[in-house]
């Protein structure tokens, strides 16, 4: 399978969704990422963020982005 990667500000980061990515997001949000509508650009904005960092986490990177950055 291979892995979609995000371009942000020069640098690739790695887009892969774990349970760790959706814990997080429905512990800021309250909403389970199966439940965001297609055209709630904002939640699903917040989950790429949380799935982003999440991952940047697992790998050991830094990722210094605040979901409002």
């Amino acid at each position: 399978m291979k892995t979609v990667h995000l371009n942000f500000e020069g640098k690739k980061y790695p887009y892969i969704e774990t349970m760790g990515a959706m814990l997080s997001f429905k512990s800021e949000t309250g909403i389970e990422p199966a439940a965001i509508a297609a055209d709630d650009t904002e939640n699903n904005l917040k989950y790429i963020y949380h799935v982003v960092r999440a991952q940047c986490r697992r790998n050991g990177e830094e990722f210094k982005y605040t979901f409002e950055e």
